[in-house]
């Protein structure tokens, strides 16, 4: 059986993405580092370099509250006693019911 976890987006220096986010941007809504808060008060990096070694988390994400329902989905499919299998098609990609566990 195959499990989803579903964990928060993490916004690292070295991210594609990084470079689309102006500096202003970074620092209101990307602000959150679990590893930053341990480190911050040994006085090992800069406040200035924290984005250099840390990977951020939104504050507010704005789909935060879609995952939560496809995260309820996904429980609901794990736990109904079919098996189901992940297609991929050229015009969309499908779920399909295979049939009970076994």
């Amino acid at each position: 059986m195959i499990f989803l976890w579903l964990s928060e987006l993490v916004l690292f220096k070295g991210s594609p993405f990084y470079s689309e986010l102006s500096n202003r941007e970074i620092k209101e809504a990307w602000n959150k580092s679990y590893e930053w808060l341990e480190v911050k008060d040994l006085d090992l990096f800069s406040s200035a370099d924290k984005y250099e070694f840390f990977g951020f988390v939104r504050k507010n994400l704005v789909n935060s509250s879609l995952w939560n329902i496809f995260g309820i989905c996904l429980k609901l499919y794990q736990s109904d006693g079919f098996r189901y299998n992940w297609f991929e098609y050229s015009d969309g990609s499908s779920l399909i019911k295979e049939g009970e566990k076994g």
